[in-house]
């Protein structure tokens, strides 16, 4: 996979601090859950239970992960003194996802090897059978980040000796490791039904057992997988002749191929054991994602899922016998149900005899995944066959709907308008198939969380759509100008009221008719209004449809590196702007409060005016804070932005209270950082304050002092007699003796300074 050590923190509220110690994996199932809620148009407020006290949603969070390697890199930056706190626990690959959405369902991250993310399917469903949870998601992550894996994957002769998987083929000798996370959202189908989701395929039944003893712990049990097989069409109340294609497991080992194939032939014909379908041979296609994509270990379900449900979607069959035009000659297809396909054909719905009469079946697959050490899951998937009730052309009474996009940057917001507007252009050139227009605008209404940079505007038509976007993404429009309403940074408005459309029904046809009040709307929203955008749907049933995604960030995130390369000095605080800690530095014991940097400020703060304090001191709080959560220039944290939208927790709230504290020199309440939640707000609180009648009586230093003092110490470090310890220091180290001599050096100047001068000329 491209791009694994890149990670979009501010999406998630997650300060770029936080998001260095976190674990690759983690960070990249976050995100694809992220795109999975929207795909399906759930935003975090239309996931939130009104009926909890805290709004958690009842959605449970179904994990599959086996490799951890990425500490592994800990141990360099351990021999070179770095203490990095990483958190690489796989717990913490499900909790998070609960934990960014608000989610009260079980939480569970699961390793059993190959078939982890199948077994978390099954888990889920389970999980919702139960009552435990009424949605689910369940998936899997796998990424190769260490060379140790692929070290222990040759000495076990398990990976390919040529780098080609060849399922069921000729010559197949071992799997090819990938890379790859899926994430599928769970729902009973008749609550899915009645709310109106975009449903993709529908889950009949599943079933996992293990292989127990065998002739090897890693080798397979037919015997095993006859059972989960047998169970599992048992459980979905399937007979074996209407599935048309099985996925299977297929990694393209000489002793795993043959048993797989044999494990399959005895469940179909133990299925058929009392009925006149047994004797039928090669009427079910069978293929291996393996063979295109590579074995991706604990993401290998959720990628044999993808797939099914992609040829489901198109209605084709794609090959499986690459890298080879030969079948396993170990394998005797032709007296089995299967044949592996070759080519890309149409999938077409079975037609069977069934008491003298034709019966067609809708499409269904089985899929199996078998783990390392001996977890075997079968699970039975079929299409889902919607009434065509998507046709724009049938929308004759074309009403002004308000199409809404927002991301957390103008970049991305930009992004956005080109992926939707791509998106737009391909469904007009599908035959006209796509969603009703009305179901375009709720989902991006009601299917993402709003954010601060936005754009809203009206439209009657696709075409209207579309040119709209393209004005947008030509030239910076004003605010209203052109029918677009553009906003950036929006500030926080938690106090403010939802708007609400409370209107009788005949009133609420006005509504969504009348061009003005919903041009009105649209700019309300724009410029940070909230609306109850379900208000303006009552009476009128409306669907979720899948639409591009949010376009996350690529930032770099590695462990051990620095956030960012230092750059210019930031004027004032006598320190380089931008440098942050690969973890929280802690104050020296003999640090206090008051030190150069801030000393200096302060007396720049008291010879300001009075009317430029304010902005000032915002500026300064906006450093400091943007170096406490190690953000990456040039972004900064937003004057109005949230301390705990920006991924602040309660330690390091803490730690920035104390710090301006002493950069201050004033008594911050406890909650000061609860009390006056953004940097605007607290900057207005610390400016009235400040006593600046009596830092004006201290005669505190202004920066052009600093510099020279600043100077002065650099040559009297130089000037040390053990040059070695100098060149051994780290650069922390060095900036922290510069710190504290460049203190030394302002204490005994106020005392002699004539003998620190003299000294200094001396050497």
């Amino acid at each position: 996979m491209p791009d694994i050590d890149t990670f979009d923190p501010s999406f998630f509220h997650i300060s770029p601090l936080e998001a260095r110690f976190m674990d690759p994996q983690e960070r990249l199932f976050l995100q694809i859950v992220a795109a999975c809620f929207e795909d399906a148009g759930y935003s975090k407020r239309l996931l939130r239970d009104e009926s909890a006290g805290d709004g958690r949603a009842n959605v449970g969070v179904f994990a599959g992960v086996t490799y951890n390697n990425y500490q592994l890199y800990l141990i360099k930056e351990y021999e070179r003194g770095n203490i990095i706190p990483v958190n690489s626990q796989t717990y913490s690959i499900a909790n998070r996802v609960s934990y960014i959405y608000n989610l009260s369902g079980p939480s569970v991250a699961l390793d059993t090897a190959c078939s982890s993310s199948l077994y978390a399917i099954h888990l889920a469903c389970e999980s919702i059978k139960r009552g435990e949870c009424a949605m689910a998601i369940a998936g899997g992550v796998n990424l190769s980040l260490h060379p140790s894996k692929y070290i222990s994957l040759c000495m076990t002769q398990f990976a390919s000796s040529d780098g080609h998987c060849r399922s069921f083929g000729q010559d197949g000798d071992g799997y090819v490791p990938g890379e790859g996370v899926g994430a599928v959202l769970l729902k009973p189908l008749r609550d899915a039904i009645a709310d109106g989701d975009h449903i993709y395929a529908v889950i009949k039944g599943s079933a996992v057992n293990n292989d127990g003893k065998t002739f090897g712990y890693s080798v397979p049990n037919p015997v095993a997988q006859t059972e989960v097989i047998h169970k599992a069409l048992t459980v979905a109340h399937v007979h074996p002749r209407s599935i048309s294609y099985v996925e299977a497991h297929g990694t393209g080992t000489k002793l795993g191929d043959p048993i797989e194939i044999t494990g399959l032939s005895d469940a179909f014909n133990a299925s058929n054991a009392s009925n006149e379908y047994t004797s039928d041979k090669q009427f079910c296609a069978i293929g291996s994602v393996k063979s295109n994509i590579g074995h991706l270990e604990a993401a290998a379900g959720i990628s044999q899922v993808a797939k099914v449900v992609l040829q489901m979607k198109h209605k084709k069959l794609v090959p499986s016998l690459l890298h080879t035009s030969k079948l396993n000659p170990h394998i005797d297809f032709e007296n089995t149900p299967f044949f592996v396909q070759q080519t890309l054909e149409e999938w077409k719905q079975p037609v069977i005899q069934v008491n003298g009469e034709e019966v067609v079946y809708p499409r269904r697959a089985g899929i199996s995944s078998f783990g390392a050490g001996g977890v075997n899951v079968h699970l039975v998937l079929e299409e889902y066959q919607a009434e065509n009730d998507t046709d724009i052309q049938g929308e004759l009474n074309k009403e002004p709907v308000i199409i809404v996009l927002s991301a957390q940057k103008e970049q991305n917001l930009r992004v956005s308008a080109q992926l939707l507007k791509d998106f737009m252009e391909k469904s007009m050139k599908d035959q006209g198939k796509m969603a009703k227009l009305k179901d375009v605008a709720y989902t991006l209404q009601t299917g993402r969380d709003p954010m601060p940079c936005r754009l809203a505007f009206t439209a009657r038509d696709v075409e209207e759509i579309i040119e709209k976007l393209k004005l947008f993404l030509n030239q910076e429009e004003a605010f209203g100008k052109n029918g677009l309403y553009i906003q950036y940074n929006i500030k926080s408005r938690t106090a403010e009221k939802k708007l609400k459309i409370e209107q009788a029904p005949d009133n609420l046809e006005t509504v969504r008719s009348s061009s003005a009040i919903v041009e009105k709307i649209a700019e309300l929203w724009a410029s940070g209004r909230e609306i109850d955008w379900e208000s303006m749907c009552q009476n009128e049933r409306r669907f979720k449809i899948p639409l591009p995604t949010y376009p996350f960030s690529k930032e770099r995130y590695w462990v051990g590196e620095a956030p960012f390369a230092p750059t210019t000095e930031a004027v004032g605080t006598g320190r380089p702007q931008g440098i942050a800690p690969t973890a929280p530095i802690q104050k020296q014991e003999d640090e206090k409060p008051g030190q150069p940097e801030s000393v200096t400020f302060l007396a720049e703060l008291c010879q300001a005016l009075e009317g430029e304090r304010l902005e000032m001191i915002e500026r300064y709080v906006q450093d400091v804070l943007a170096s406490l959560l190690a953000f990456n220039p040039p972004d900064v944290p937003g004057l109005h932005q949230g301390f705990f939208d920006m991924g602040m927790e309660s330690v390091l709230a803490e730690q920035f209270r104390v710090s301006l504290e002493g950069i201050f020199l004033i008594d911050l309440t406890d909650t000061a950082i609860f009390d006056y939640p953004n940097i605007s707000e607290l900057s207005a609180y610390i400016v009235k304050h400040i006593p600046f009648s009596e830092l004006e009586k201290q005669n505190l230093p202004h920066s052009s002092k600093l510099e020279e003092m600043l100077l002065l110490e650099e040559m009297e470090l130089l000037a040390m007699e053990d040059t070695k310890e100098v060149q051994d220091m780290t650069l922390e180290e060095v900036v922290y003796e510069l710190r504290k001599n460049l203190a030394e050096l302002m204490t005994t100047q106020q005392k002699e300074p004539g003998l620190v001068q003299g000294d200094l000329i001396l050497c």
